[in-house]
């Protein structure tokens, strides 16, 4: 889900999680505001499916992502990663940040291997790469949002009691 900041990226992809929850095994839910590293969030995402009895995580990237996809392919899951602009580089065109490169491995290889679980994604903008996902024909979408028609907002603005003048409330919902 794409879309500019304070949009309710978050909310409707919970409210997206929490409605389709019963339709999953598990639902693991990380905010990467704070930026973890790739190897951080595998061992998080491990230990949740190890329920909590988690031996050795492998030494190699490839491995702990085969042991995450090996996990994805046994169980129904549901994966959301919030605020996944975090690790990319601000005003790089979805460019990841020096170090986040991996992030891009986890993605291509969750569409383009196969699983039975989804992950879904919340960012200000599309991580580089994942444009051709789409178009390949994996089972990769985007929601792109918008902001609302003139009259939804108008509407929106008079639920929640914030009365204004005609004008006032136009150009508020322009903004």
């Amino acid at each position: 889900v794409l879309g500019m900041g304070g949009m309710g990226k978050t909310t409707l992809v919970a409210k997206a999680a929490s409605t389709l929850a019963d339709q999953f095994e598990a639902v693991f839910w990380r905010s990467l505001l704070n930026a973890p590293p790739l190897p951080e969030l595998l061992r998080e995402l491990l230990r949740f499916f190890a329920r909590g009895q988690l031996g050795q995580l492998p030494d190699s990237l490839g491995e702990q992502l085969a042991q995450l996809f090996a996990h994805l392919r046994l169980r129904r899951c549901l994966l959301v990663f919030d605020n996944c602009e975090s690790i990319l580089e601000a005003g790089q065109a979805g460019q990841y940040r020096p170090g986040y490169e991996s992030y891009g491995q986890l993605i291509e290889r969750a569409a383009q291997h196969e699983h039975q679980s989804c992950i879904m994604l919340t960012s200000r903008e599309r991580p580089q790469g994942t444009k051709r996902l789409a178009e390949d024909g994996a089972p990769v979408c985007f929601l792109p949002l918008a902001g609302l028609e003139p009259q939804a907002g108008l509407a929106l603005l008079k639920t929640r009691g914030l009365g204004a003048s005609a004008d006032r409330a136009a150009m508020l919902v322009e903004h």
